[in-house]
């Protein structure tokens, strides 16, 4: 029997690109505030990683503690070292397969796929963080925010300008 969709979360979290920069998921992070978004997910051309609120808040302090913090922002997600995360059919396991997946996980959680495509996340509940104001946003924000980090600004020679 397949993993019913009440069993799968639709929400909290966003799918970002390897080639997604640090600062990509800090305005994401930014952004969905409050929404109740706790995971990006990494999609890495099928292979997947989670950023969880601890992970965020981790990559929020090294980038407070990274010699030129502007720098950091503009690597991308796929060169961070990042938990991998298996994902599976909605079809081709069933529910407790999936949450004893879940369980073994060391990110706590299982992407779901429909057809290839990211369904939702199971999530070990246990294991799983309170939303927080990310450090990451903070240091985002200090740094000068959309402005400094868009991709368009790097185009311009903008991005990687220093002060």
């Amino acid at each position: 029997m397949p993993i019913h969709e009440d069993e799968i979360r639709t929400d909290e979290f966003l799918v970002l690109p390897a080639s997604a920069t640090v600062a990509e998921a800090a305005a994401a992070a930014r952004d969905a505030d409050g929404s109740g978004l706790w995971l990006l997910v990494i999609d890495r051309d099928g292979d997947y990683a989670v950023f969880g609120d601890a992970t965020l808040e981790a990559l929020g302090k090294a980038v407070e503690q990274a010699p030129d913090r502007r720098d950091f922002f503009w690597r991308e997600l796929g060169s961070l070292k990042l938990t991998p995360v298996e994902a599976v059919e909605q079809d081709a396991v069933s529910f407790y397969e999936a949450e004893d997946r879940v369980d073994e996980s060391d990110a706590g959680a299982l992407v779901v796929l429909k057809n290839g495509v990211i369904l939702g996340l199971m999530l070990d509940q246990e294991r799983r963080g309170s939303v927080v104001k990310f450090a990451l946003v903070d240091a985002y924000e200090e740094e000068g925010g959309d402005a400094v980090f868009s991709r368009d600004k790097e185009d311009e020679g903008e991005g990687n300008a220093e002060d």
